[in-house]
């Protein structure tokens, strides 16, 4: 039976795979390149000490024993073009961490755990353990309850220039490949397939994303003002 981090790798080759399998078949050097880079990657998440698939990472121990291949991609190159690679084992390799760390207690089993069996100096140091999450609990839900009470989150009113540049986003992230550019464990790069001079984001949307974002900046100064004077009244008197 596969253990947590053999199916998680198992899982991380067989993206990889499906991924170089989509490749052209006369694109011959691309293959080759992100053939090499899933056999490092894979060393590298399977070795009984883990380490991250960055892409300076990969090209050290592509250069280095048992690969030692003649030629490989920079670092640099790895990460502008090759990322879709990165992004398969740096998520392997998180997921496999997840996965080997143990649970956290849960608050209810440490406030409830008996420690009458241990001797002075470690009831000593559980009880106090237990009144400082106790304490932090409390202070939690008082805080959750303030929240609660005083700070209203209405999704329902956008105003019409919001709906327009929420739309005009909506249309910019749904053309984004067909742009020529690509998403990947990085974020939105440019491609081989860009044509030069492409404009990665409208004017129009860049400035009315910047107003967006200058009122959500004015909102948030407005309502630290009004708690530090002690006052939770929202604008309008609501």
């Amino acid at each position: 039976m596969y253990t947590r981090k053999a199916q998680i790798i198992a899982w991380a080759v067989e993206q990889s795979q499906q991924f170089i399998d989509r490749i052209p078949a006369e694109s011959t050097t691309a293959k080759r390149n992100y053939e090499n880079i899933l056999a490092v990657c894979k060393y590298l998440v399977e070795r009984r000490k883990m380490l991250r698939p960055t892409a300076p990472e990969v090209h050290e121990t592509a250069l280095a024993k048992p690969f030692s291949f003649e030629w490989f991609p920079s670092a640099r190159t790895i990460y502008n073009d090759y990322g879709e690679m990165l992004a398969f084992w740096r998520k392997a390799y998180t997921d496999i961490n997840h996965a080997e760390t143990d649970p956290p207690l849960a608050y209810e089993a440490l406030i409830g755990w008996d420690a009458s069996h241990l001797d002075s100096n470690s009831k000593y140091v559980i009880g106090a353990l237990q009144r400082i999450c106790l304490e932090l609990k409390r202070k939690l839900d008082a805080s959750k309850q303030l929240i609660t009470d005083h700070v209203v989150i209405n999704m329902d009113s956008f105003s019409e220039n919001e709906e327009s540049t929420m739309k005009q986003l909506a249309t910019w992230l749904k053309t984004i490949e067909s742009c020529g550019f690509a998403l990947n464990g990085f974020g939105v790069v440019v491609t081989r397939n860009t044509p030069p001079g492409t404009i990665v984001m409208d004017l129009g949307l860049i400035e009315a994303l910047q107003r967006m974002v200058a009122t959500y900046d004015t909102t948030v100064q407005l309502k630290n003002a009004q708690t530090r004077n002690g006052s939770y009244e929202q604008p309008g008197g609501v």
